[in-house]
């Protein structure tokens, strides 16, 4: 082994004095012994570690083994948002149109709200990713602002704490359909420790307030 990459689906970030690990296909997050973490800095500055610390790295299910010729680290930075997109406030909007979002958006938070605490991260985020509407062109941004003012009233019927995974999810899903490009990314806070998510198109939080996401570093964005 000449060098290691982060597995897929698994990111760092440095969020205060501290590395942390998401690694999603487990659904946990993680911190490595400070040994360890300094190796890791050190790595993804360039510098290639020894072989015996590329095996520890193996070792802990965050790594694997790069290709010989790949000596580049694999920690790429998320951009962080610097905007909002909340949606039109729908409430002169009753369109049959109008209704056919509400309910679809009904649909996803009711979906993802159910499977959550029953499936797996990964499965979750496979089946919110799931590329139903490839065929169709993406909207407008005035379409967009009608899409996820739909969104956003909907989800008002579903008032309940530690909300950001379901309704992330079901965003994501709802975006989907709409054939709308846009990820879902992670974040976290240290000491204490806090994870948030939220759902990203380019530089904008979607549907979430600004002010809520810049207080976690970006750890994981999933397309």
């Amino acid at each position: 082994m000449r060098n290691v990459v982060l597995k897929p689906h698994v990111g760092c970030c440095a969020a205060g004095p501290h590395l942390i690990f998401l690694d999603a296909d487990r659904d946990r997050y993680c911190m490595l012994p400070p040994r360890l973490d300094a190796h890791v800095r050190d790595w993804a500055t360039g510098n290639i570690p020894e072989q015996a610390v590329i095996a520890e790295l193996v070792a802990t299910g965050l790594f694997v083994p790069a290709p010989n010729s790949r000596t580049a680290p694999e920690i790429r930075p998320v951009p962080r948002c610097t905007r909002a997109l909340s949606g039109s406030n729908s409430t002169t909007d009753r369109s049959p149109g109008y209704w056919l979002r509400f309910l679809w958006a009904c649909s996803c938070l009711v979906f993802f709200n159910a499977l959550r605490g029953r499936l797996s991260l990964r499965m979750l985020l496979t089946l919110s990713g799931a590329p139903w509407k490839q065929n169709r062109k993406p909207p407008d941004p005035e379409a967009l602002n009608s899409f996820l003012g739909s969104f956003s009233d909907a989800s008002l019927l579903f008032p309940r704490k530690d909300r950001c995974l379901p309704d992330a999810l079901a965003l994501r899903a709802f975006l989907a359909w709409q054939a709308c490009p846009s990820r879902i990314v992670f974040g976290v806070q240290s000491e204490p420790f806090q994870a948030h998510c939220w759902v990203q198109s380019d530089n904008a939080v979607l549907v979430q307030d600004l002010e809520t996401v810049m207080g976690f570093s970006p750890i994981l964005a999933l397309p």
